[in-house]
Parts: structure tokens; sequence; C-alpha cells
């Protein structure tokens, strides 16, 4: 699996002189420079939370936070820091492996836009160091997360947890309600 991973992930570890003749003529496009391809994947978060929420995004920019400063890590590290259960960074990890739609870990942007938002507003209350402070330190998400993680399609053959296994009268088969 490990190999697996290092052969998607390649790509961000290249020098600008090792990146395909392809990925030079579109990084050429967007900048004058050739960006590093991490650089680039840290350029695609902001891209893509300016269209989630703008507010959030033009405030970062308003403070100059690059998003190189918190994306490599998180990237590189594939959001192993950001979680503060292994369990939780497990099962990211088998969904971005397993995702055969987006391919090429697509995941990857989406989860930092989620990690983004899941800190917006302690983002936009912050300054400069505040706001790099929390993204280098995402505080940990809600435990009730793995919950639904292990109540979702993906995992059918996982038990609710014993406080989420009470069923409604109204939702259960066997009831004599109607």
């Amino acid at each position: 699996m490990f190999a697996r991973l290092m052969r998607i992930c390649t790509v961000w570890f290249q020098s600008p002189s090792m990146v395909s003749p392809g990925l030079r003529a579109v990084n050429a496009r967007r900048r004058s420079s050739i960006d590093a391809p991490i650089i680039s994947q840290c350029q695609r978060l902001m891209e893509r939370i300016a269209l989630v929420d703008p507010e959030l995004a033009g405030h970062l920019q308003e403070l100059s936070i690059e998003p190189q400063l918190f994306g490599i890590r998180w990237y590189r590290l594939l959001f192993s820091r950001e979680f503060a259960h292994l369990s939780d960074v497990m099962a990211l990890w088998d969904i971005m492996l397993a995702d055969n739609v987006s391919g090429m870990l697509g995941l990857v942007d989406w989860i930092g836009v989620t990690l983004l938002l899941a800190n917006r507003q302690d983002l936009m209350q912050g300054d400069y160091a505040d706001c790099l402070t929390t993204l280098l330190h995402i505080p940990p998400l809600p435990q009730p997360g793995q919950d639904v993680l292990e109540r979702t399609p993906m995992f059918p053959n996982t038990p609710l947890p014993a406080h989420a296994a009470v069923i409604s009268p109204i939702m259960d088969p066997t009831s004599d309600r109607e």
C-alpha cells in the first residue's frame, strides 16, 4: 500500500526540473515561473476554497497567508498530523486510496477545504499569527465524525456504536406502531 501511495504522490516530491512537459505547460499558463507540483496543489486548494467560501479565501489572501505555508505539510503528510486519532487517519487514507472516481488522490483538495471550513470562525477572527497557528495546529475535529464514517454505506458491516443503536419505533420494521 505504501508503494502505491508513493507512486501516486511522487509528483508532489519532484523538483520543477523533473516535472513532465505537459505539467510544465499547465504551470506556465498559470504563472510565469514553474512551481513545484506541490505548490500548484496548494494553489488549487485556495482556488477551491474561493469557490466554496470567497469571504474566507479573501481573508486569508488579505493576511498574505500563502497556502503552501500549511498546505505542503497537509499534503505531504496526508493530514496525519491534523487528526488526533490514528483510527481517523486510517479511515481517511482508506477513503482516499479507494477513490476511483477522482483518482490521483483527488479528494485531498476537498479534505483541505473541509479543514478550512471546520476552522472558519477562528480563521475569520484571527490575525496573521493566529490564523497561521490554527492552520499549522488544527484543533481536533469532534469525535462524532467517526460515528458518521462508521454509518456510511462504505462501511456497511460496521456496527453502530451502542449510544447510536436506538431505533425509533417509527423506523423499526418490527414495531407494532404504524
